[in-house]
């Protein structure tokens, strides 16, 4: 018998998950009869289910005849996608029934490395029970249009600027780029002050990849700093050992102080010369693909920065120098 192809514009497939489960049942039991007393039917609905099945797809799948049914090769192909078909079946009705409301069965997270360590465990809790398979990723801010625009990532905590026309971008908190120095190292006020620290150690700075870089670099050149001696940090804590060392000095922000435990012995903290420059976060996503949960995130991020990491910092840092919840009027692009 050969297998006739179907019409274009056919409304339904040849078979249904009920016929697949009778099929697999008879491969299993080699017998309509047992197979029949497995699932609770009588042998003549199981023989018309595979004589159906067999007429709409056109092919023969079993060899009738002698104690035990043989599958023929259309039957052996059959047989081998209908169970990976019934198991997928299975796995998403157990995923239904563990969640409720808007779930989605996989969600790539993304997140700024500096607030990896403050934010984590919020965005965590509340994917939990929403998302089936989580994946989070920590990286510097400068690669997250890349991976948003190849969808490598699908919501992001992110400190990079992106375009409202194309994205959802709810904000989470805006922060001061501040300065931190050696305790034991006199420096002055304002922009003479910074330029003559500037003189007397070298900088310690984040590399122009992190958006902490950027901005810093700008303010800088803004204020005709002239940097002469410099040293690159991938790590906040390295680079507050250092400063601790009296070996330099460096332009941080209030976040980045967790990345050390707030161990800040041996350092003085003041705001940089005015205008400050800002750091917004937001978390950002493409429009129209995860309905309330990015607003959802982002709130829960405000709530945990507000009632757990404001506080801590309120009682160690200048009023100047603490970040704010949401956006913030002078923020830098």
């Amino acid at each position: 018998m050969k297998a006739q192809p179907r019409p274009a514009g056919s409304p339904s497939p040849p078979f249904d998950l009920r016929a697949l489960e009778i099929f697999v049942a008879v491969c299993n039991a080699r017998s309509m009869s047992r197979a029949a007393a497995l699932l609770g039917i009588t042998q003549g609905a199981v023989s018309q289910q595979i004589a159906k099945l067999e007429a709409n797809l056109g092919l023969r799948l079993v060899a009738r005849g002698g104690r035990d049914l043989g599958l023929l090769p259309a039957g052996t192909n059959l047989l081998f996608h209908a169970r990976r078909i019934l198991e997928d079946v299975r796995l998403c009705e157990q995923s239904l029934q563990r969640f409720s409301g808007f779930s989605y069965p996989d969600v790539s997270l993304g997140i700024i490395n500096t607030m990896s360590k403050l934010l984590s465990a919020p965005l965590i809790d509340t994917l939990d029970g929403v998302v089936e398979n989580i994946h989070l990723h920590t990286s510097v801010s400068t690669r997250h249009p890349e991976e948003m625009q190849a969808d490598r990532i699908d919501i992001l905590v992110s400190a990079q600027y992106f375009d409202p026309d194309f994205y959802e971008i709810y904000p989470v908190s805006s922060e001061p780029l501040i300065l931190l120095s050696p305790a034991e190292v006199p420096t002055g006020r304002g922009v003479e002050g910074l330029a003559r620290l500037a003189q007397t150690l070298p900088v310690a700075r984040f590399s122009g990849k992190r958006r902490i870089g950027e901005l810093s670099g700008a303010y800088l050149r803004r204020k005709g700093i002239v940097i002469t001696r410099a040293m690159e940090f991938d790590q906040t804590a390295t680079l507050m050992d250092l400063v601790r060392r009296q070996a330099g000095w460096a332009i941080v922000t209030p976040y980045c102080l967790f990345d050390a435990d707030l161990r800040l012995d041996g350092l003085t903290i003041r705001p940089l010369p005015a205008p400050t420059p800002w750091r917004v976060i937001n978390v950002v996503t493409k429009r129209g693909r995860f309905a309330e949960l990015p607003a959802l995130l982002a709130g829960r991020c405000r709530a945990h920065l507000a009632g757990v990491v404001l506080p801590r910092l309120a009682s160690l840092l200048p009023a100047e120098c603490l970040p704010v919840i949401g956006a913030h009027a002078g923020e830098d692009p």
